[in-house]
């Protein structure tokens, strides 16, 4: 008789809702340079297309390069570039809600979140007191905790945008958000801790400036501070649980309604707890779940819904607030995209340089080409070698096995250790047609159904996903042997694309056990009807959207381009344009 497996439960954790009289004594430090400030304009669905496809995928998969050790009670610190991509996500999250995007980092403040981050990560817990019999505890440690937002099972720019969501029941007055989001602040501090064997992942994010908490507001794009903010809004960034924020405002009889498509959309109020930065009303549209993790669902279309806070006394006067709020695909070009298409010959004379150009784009700053060599793609990945894929499997166990395959002799194996979600990346590029499709072995063992198998295509070399295909766990011992999965590719056709295999884990229970039959084994991947582009060749970054390719005999040839935008962020590559020789 075989035991079944126990369920371990798992939630979003995150601290930090803290008041301003709780905290501790002032702080102060050297504040790194400043960078230029971010801003989008929301108004416009194309800017704000631009500007979430380069911006917010810029500060994904930078390597933490932490140095410390949990077990040890060594805080170690992350990478300067780490720092900085958190601090690009917290920034790229004020200028959507027009606010000043200009916040920097307090060396002296990350140095005590760091300490702060390593107390909740040893002891697998959270508290803005922190006791002093705590393993790791230090004062400067615990003064951190006190002043910062806590998460525990995320780090990195991830818990900035688990921040800004704020789901659980315990978060119901979007503290969190309401800490970055507030409009005064201009520095804040970090910690990091990733998940290491047996120990949870930690930030520690230094959010309450005493300096400047009582400095004139500054002038917003809008006089209130809301989220999902107004305009056009990538649908990935509306969070079930709505915000509407104002300094000095009483919210206690406000009221919300929404509209869409003129019909009135249910609406209940969460919150109206005043303090944590301003004064704020949360709601929640649509009868969703903020207790639940599970990320936002792309619209069929560009939606808008209309919001109306009511009964809002600023100054013992009521008043009324109406904004509209558009939710869109970001990876679907709208009316206003410029057209992307590579234009020239097909078919080009050899060893003699042929022009090819776009049409200028409007937010572009400057385009990047890239020429390469069409060939085949015959690989299979049986997991038999290192270095074919890129892994992300926090958790310290054996991400290839011996003990279940498909094929060969090894298979590669996806578990949730410590409630942390893990993937693979091949790291060849697969050039798709029309016809191209992937095969793999699968087998989803134990897992709940808030566990789920995916696969995810990237266009942009790894910035942004989109799904091709799903298996969510059926809450038992699942599938007792490996099954043929053949995925249609066909949607991505001209497109060079990574493939993910993404092991996803949201709110609710879970099995964290990394032995053989737990979590998704993977083996036999491969793709028939595909190609590569080999051996490509990078243009330097020019502001003339042309290019000069000098077709060799006996090749087809893959013409692309890219565009950069906001000064040093880039847009993913442009479909392939193939271009043979003639005589």
């Amino acid at each position: 008789m075989k035991t079944i497996l126990p369920l371990h439960s798992y939630k979003l954790l995150l601290n930090g809702c803290v008041h301003p009289g709780l905290l501790l004594g002032l702080l102060l430090g050297v504040m790194a340079p400043a960078s230029a400030q971010l801003q989008v304009d929301t108004d416009s669905r194309e800017e704000s297309r631009v500007f979430y496809n380069a911006i917010y995928p810029a500060s994904e998969g930078v390597a933490h390069g932490w140095s410390g050790n949990v077990s040890k009670g060594q805080t170690g610190n992350t990478s300067q570039a780490f720092k900085d991509a958190i601090f690009l996500r917290i920034n790229f999250f004020r200028a959507y809600a027009g606010l000043p995007a200009d916040v920097v980092n307090n060396p002296t403040w990350s140095a005590r979140n760091q300490l702060a981050a390593l107390i909740m990560s040893r002891n697998g817990k959270l508290s803005h007191n922190v006791p002093t019999n705590w393993k790791s505890y230090s004062a400067a440690g615990a003064e951190a905790a006190a002043n910062s937002n806590l998460a525990l099972s995320y780090f990195g720019p991830f818990a900035i945008t688990s921040y800004i969501e704020d789901p659980g029941a315990v978060n119901k007055a979007v503290g969190h958000r309401r800490w970055i989001l507030y409009p005064q602040t201009n520095r804040m501090g970090t910690g990091d801790i990733p998940a290491t064997n047996g120990f949870f992942s930690a930030n520690s994010l230094w959010t309450f400036d005493p300096d400047t908490y009582n400095s004139p507001r500054p002038e917003l794009r809008d006089e209130f501070v809301a989220w999902p903010p107004v305009g056009f809004v990538p649908y990935q960034l509306i969070f079930p649980r709505w915000s509407f924020s104002l300094a000095g405002a009483d919210f206690s009889s406000a009221n919300v309604s929404l509209a869409r498509n003129g019909a009135g959309v249910p609406v209940r109020i969460d919150s109206r707890q005043p303090g944590y930065g301003e004064n704020t009303i949360t709601f929640v549209p649509d009868n969703l779940n903020p207790d639940a993790w599970g990320g936002p669902v792309a619209p069929a279309r560009d939606t808008t819904t209309t919001v109306t806070v009511s009964n809002v006394v600023i100054g013992g006067v009521a008043r009324s607030f109406t904004y509209d709020v558009i939710s869109f695909n970001p990876a679907q070009p709208g009316t206003d995209s410029p057209d992307f298409t590579i234009n020239g010959p097909a078919a080009a004379p050899i060893n003699v340089a042929t022009t090819y150009s776009i049409a200028g784009q409007a937010l572009s700053t400057g385009y990047q080409w890239k020429a390469s060599t069409v060939g085949s793609y015959n690989t299979l990945e049986g997991a038999e070698k290192n270095g074919t894929v890129s892994a992300s499997v926090p958790g310290g166990y054996a991400f290839r096995t011996s003990k279940i395959k498909a094929g060969g002799k090894f298979s590669y194996h996806l578990a949730h250790a410590r409630f942390t979600r893990s993937s693979f990346i091949l790291r060849n590029p697969v050039l798709v047609n029309s016809a191209t499709q992937l095969r793999f072995s699968s087998r989803l063992g134990f897992a709940t159904r808030f566990q789920t198998a995916r696969v995810e295509v990237s266009t942009d070399g790894g910035k942004q996903w989109q799904g091709v295909w799903s298996q969510a766990g059926r809450n038992n011992r699942g599938e007792g042997k490996f099954t043929t999965r053949t995925v249609s590719l066909a949607a991505f056709a001209g497109s060079e694309v990574l493939v993910r295999f993404h092991y996803d884990l949201r709110q609710g229970s879970a099995y964290t056990q990394t032995s053989i039959g737990v979590g998704w084994h993977l083996d036999n991947i491969s793709f028939t009807n595909a190609q590569a582009l080999l051996n490509p060749v990078f243009s330097s970054v020019s502001s003339s959207p042309t290019y000069e390719l000098t077709p060799v005999a006996g090749r087809v040839h893959g013409l692309q381009v890219r565009s950069q935008v906001f000064g040093q962020y880039y847009l993913g590559w442009s479909p392939v344009k193939f271009v043979t020789t003639s005589n």
